[in-house]
């Protein structure tokens, strides 16, 4: 069986409907989880709902010696941290062996397990590690970061390292790509001290490339031979030489997330999803997405 693929979400946005919509379509076979709440069960669009807050494991002991050092709000930013421990407690209890973490906000564009002998006897493999998609082989990985993790807040002298760096970075006036302490730091340093054997999908292989920055491209008219689409359904992406590597996935962060349906098209469980609470702000998004997705998807057709 192919190894589950694994996203987490806190709250309704309409972007997950699509994203998980799109991994149920291109991975028909793959059990897909959304570790989510109340909000957000979309298991209409054949996916497995889980609430994260069953499966709570060490994420108190997190928030009792947790320390904010970073701009952005404390609550997303320490979530964000908090997922490793959920989804630590999650594979646990279920007995999952291996896995595929996806960002709720990355569309996937191949069906993972004909990718999946490439990362054959690799610990993890990621576009980035640990973010974007990451495959795990092994539970224990996800577990020994989690113990990283409170390790390093009960480590007074790096406490007031980043405490240093954090005022001075306060002082000085922060500028966008600094993001402080957040699990992006965690995970690099966690990588840094590591003997993990890992596998970087961000450089091509098989004439397939896993793009890790849709949001480069600002709209229909900035294609700038990004990407390329073809008859058969599949997307490419340009690249030096005019050589084209398939593309397995979109990082659709930022304001790149309303192209997404581009890639989807408009069934009707997906249609369906978008009706719920709040009924009116949802319904508004989903004529966004629509109206968005189909400028995109005509130009991206006209473009190849």
């Amino acid at each position: 069986m192919n190894a589950p693929i694994i996203f987490f979400h806190k709250g309704f946005d309409p972007y997950i409907a699509i994203t998980l919509w799109q991994a149920r379509r291109t991975n028909p076979d793959t059990p897909i989880y959304l570790l989510g709440d109340a909000t957000n069960d979309l298991s209409s669009l054949g996916i497995i709902h889980v609430n994260y807050q069953e499966h709570m494991g060490r994420r108190d002991e997190f928030v009792s010696v947790y320390q904010h050092f970073s701009p952005h709000e404390l609550e997303c930013e320490r979530l964000c941290i908090e997922r490793w421990f959920f989804l630590e407690a999650f594979l646990r209890e279920r007995g999952i062996e291996r896995c595929v973490y996806l960002d709720s906000d990355l569309l996937l564009l191949m069906n993972l397990g004909s990718l999946a002998p490439a990362w054959d006897g690799f610990d993890v493999a990621g576009a980035p590690l640990f973010f974007g998609i990451c495959y795990f082989s092994k539970p224990q990985i996800i577990k020994e970061f989690c113990d990283y993790i409170l390790a390093v807040y009960r480590d007074a002298g790096q406490i007031e390292k980043w405490r240093v760096w954090f005022e001075d970075i306060q002082k000085q006036g922060w500028e966008e790509g600094v993001a402080g302490v957040s699990d992006m730091t965690l995970s690099r340093m966690f990588i840094e001290r590591s003997q993990l054997k890992c596998f970087d999908l961000r450089r091509s292989f098989d004439n397939t490339v896993f793009d890790i920055s849709f949001c480069g491209i600002t709209g229909p008219g900035d294609l700038s031979g990004k990407l390329a689409w073809n008859k058969t359904g599949h997307y490419y992406e340009g690249t030096s030489g005019g050589v084209k590597s398939r593309l397995a996935c979109l990082h659709c962060w930022g304001t790149s997330k309303r192209y997404s349906s581009a890639f989807t098209g408009w069934d009707f469980p997906l249609v369906r999803s978008f009706f719920k609470p709040n009924y009116r702000r949802n319904f508004k998004k989903l004529l966004q997405h629509a109206y968005y997705g189909w400028r995109f998807r005509r130009a991206l057709r006209s473009a190849s």
